[in-house]
């Protein structure tokens, strides 16, 4: 599980880095994963400081590189 989760924090930084920042749901659409396992990275991802989240509006969570 552990190599999956790199894995998708790997691709979400990719992402972030090329579009930058986005939408938690977006990014799962665009990247083809699940939304959880996009949680997971960028769970990941804040660990290290890498990327900042924020909630946009009620429903919408936001993420971009630090």
């Amino acid at each position: 599980m552990n190599a999956k989760i790199g894995l998708a924090a790997g691709e979400v930084w990719k992402y972030l880095k090329e579009h930058g920042e986005s939408s938690i749901s977006k990014m799962a659409k665009d990247l083809r994963q699940k939304e959880n396992v996009v949680h997971m990275g960028l769970g990941w991802l804040a660990k290290e400081n890498k990327v900042t989240i924020r909630q946009h509006d009620e429903t919408t969570i936001k993420a971009k590189l630090a």
